[in-house]
């Protein structure tokens, strides 16, 4: 098996940003606790450098900018405390940290807009978001996960209704509470999404890209993304966009988790999110009443909520019926079909059109033909092989544990079972090809001779680069 393949293999071997993802799945991480040092020493050494790094930038900016405004007209919000959260994300680097604060103050004033921004980020200031608050659509839970991190549990199904901002946020209400709690600020956070009923109206691909972008300035650290029942429509649509969209570090960072319960939470458990801190929604033991949001509920919240939408866009899309038909059938004629259909809508970039490049990405890869190639020469070669040999990488192959297909992903964020299940259909269909040559004799032609595929051969490879069988039932195969 791969673990007796790959169990010799060491930090060493992987890049160092390899090695950090690797370490935040699975945390692997120390804390000054656990080498029985103090914290206090080290963050005020580097608060002292941080402050001149961030007078540096603010005099390459000409003294402007949101946090040059915050340092104006709310000191008391960019006081020393606020400044070390950003240092425990940046790993105490002063240069790394100013650029994250200029950064996080540019999304914050955006967010929340001139007023509102420079005051504090608390259940006063978000009586307009009060609804979305109440809504479950994020909620931390109350108990930390086995490697003393937090965990947030994401809901998109009570996104409709609310608009962009105000989704990001509550977003960042969230991320503000946890600045308080320091196992938070050294350990990070978990985030974990419940996808088993998510449709169309549940998804649009700006609000993504909007809570990625606050991701990537957030005083706290993301350690690993946990996607958890994915639907058809989040296997074959939303997680390719998401990844077409996301960053790399972001990609090494999330895993895909299907199946049954029991296989489900059997996979969690792999990342410390156990059985006991769950809740019943996960198959978990803690009751909805144990789960519930601490913030408070608005008596008038439906009011508030309509007040705060007047003039905002909402996050509803209309899909076409081609995009309709793609993931009741899952044919990729459908797909194709829903990228030709325009669907802007608000101003919108269309989902299909994203979905094109993505689905052009996949059927140009030389690596998948020579892998088919590689196989036909070599019967004996194991898909796995000539996926790696041909230039497949796959990072987190050396773990100290089994690991199912579908939760290793290579530098493109696909998983091994699906890169296994497109393998599988390249080499079938080639074979079919070859056996049905009219005089008999084998003719490589396609990906086996290693030359271009012609027109009509995308045509019918389409169906596997595009919508791949489940993660679940590859690995049954392989």
């Amino acid at each position: 098996g791969r673990s007796n393949l790959f169990v010799g293999q060491s930090f060493r071997a992987m890049s160092l940003e390899e090695a950090d993802a690797l370490a935040d799945l699975f945390g692997l991480r120390a804390s000054f606790a656990d080498l029985c040092l103090d914290s206090a020493g080290p963050v005020s050494a580097f608060l002292s450098e941080l402050d001149v790094a961030l007078h540096a930038a603010l005099a390459d900016l000409g003294g402007k900018g949101a946090y040059a405004e915050a340092r104006r007209r709310c000191p008391g919000l960019v006081n020393a405390d606020h400044h070390a959260a950003f240092l425990w994300r940046e790993d105490f680097d002063p240069s790394l940290a100013a650029t994250r604060i200029i950064s996080y103050w540019e999304i914050r004033k955006e967010v929340f807009g001139n007023q509102r921004c420079f005051a504090p980020i608390n259940q006063d200031t978000m009586k307009d978001e009060a609804a979305a608050l109440s809504s479950g659509m994020l909620r931390t839970l109350p108990a930390k996960d086995k490697f003393g991190r937090a965990v947030l549990v994401w809901d998109p199904t009570h996104v409709p209704g609310f608009s962009i901002k105000t989704v990001i946020r509550v977003w960042m209400y969230h991320m503000e509470k946890l600045t308080g709690d320091p196992s938070a600020l050294e350990r990070g956070v978990v985030l974990l999404g419940n996808h088993h009923k998510v449709t169309r109206r549940h998804f649009n691909h700006q609000l993504i890209r909007g809570i990625l972008d606050m991701f990537s300035c957030s005083p706290i650290k993301i350690c690993s993304i946990h996607i958890c029942n994915p639907t058809r429509l989040v296997r074959f649509l939303l997680l390719p966009v998401a990844r077409f969209i996301a960053q790399k570090k972001f990609l090494m960072r999330m895993i895909v988790h299907g199946g049954s319960s029991n296989h489900m939470l059997q996979s969690l458990s792999r990342y410390g999110l156990t059985k006991e801190i769950l809740p019943s929604d996960f198959g978990g033991q803690l009751k909805d009443g144990e789960v519930q949001s601490k913030e408070a509920t608005d008596s008038n919240a439906s009011q508030t909520k309509t007040n705060n939408m007047e003039n905002e866009i909402s996050l509803t899309i209309d899909f076409s019926k081609a995009e309709k038909q793609m993931d009741t059938n899952t044919s990729c004629k459908g797909a194709k079909t829903g990228a030709k259909t325009n669907t802007k809508k608000a101003g919108y970039q269309t989902v299909p059109s994203i979905w094109n490049e993505i689905v052009e990405k996949q059927l140009v890869d030389p690596r998948m033909n020579l892998a088919v190639a590689a196989v036909l020469r070599d019967p004996q070669l194991s898909l796995e092989a000539a996926l790696r040999k041909e230039g497949f990488r796959y990072w987190n192959l050396a773990l100290p544990q089994d690991v199912p297909d579908q939760e290793i992903f290579d530098d493109d964020g696909v998983s091994l079972a699906e890169r296994k299940n497109e393998l599988h259909q390249r080499i079938h269909k080639e074979k079919k090809r070859m056996e049905g040559h009219s005089n008999g004799k084998v003719v490589r032609t396609g990906a086996a001779s290693g030359l271009k595929p012609s027109q009509a051969y995308k045509d019918q490879t389409i169906k596997g680069a595009c919508l791949l069988p489940v993660a679940e039932t590859a690995q049954q195969h392989w």
